[in-house]
């Protein structure tokens, strides 16, 4: 009885693997974030070179869509 208690313990289960492997997940997804922090490269600062807002219109945008409008009346 003593030896398969012994046996039980070195060997990895799987709830202890899923454990462990959240925590690492956890871990890493910690450490990603506040290395993003420290750089100062967060998704904050990348969307002020696009314009001030998420929904005004890339440059050329508009053009591209007026040119899509007006060629369903080119005479074919």
């Amino acid at each position: 009885m003593a030896e398969i208690s012994e046996n039980r313990t070195t060997q990895l289960t799987r709830r202890d693997f899923i454990s462990k492997f959240s925590l690492g997940i956890a871990a890493a997804a910690t450490f990603a974030t506040i290395t993003n922090k420290i750089t100062n490269k967060s998704s904050a600062n990348r969307s002020v070179d696009f314009g001030q807002s998420i929904f005004t219109p890339r440059p050329g945008s508009r053009l591209k869509f007026w040119g899509r409008w007006f060629e369903k009346f080119r005479l074919r």
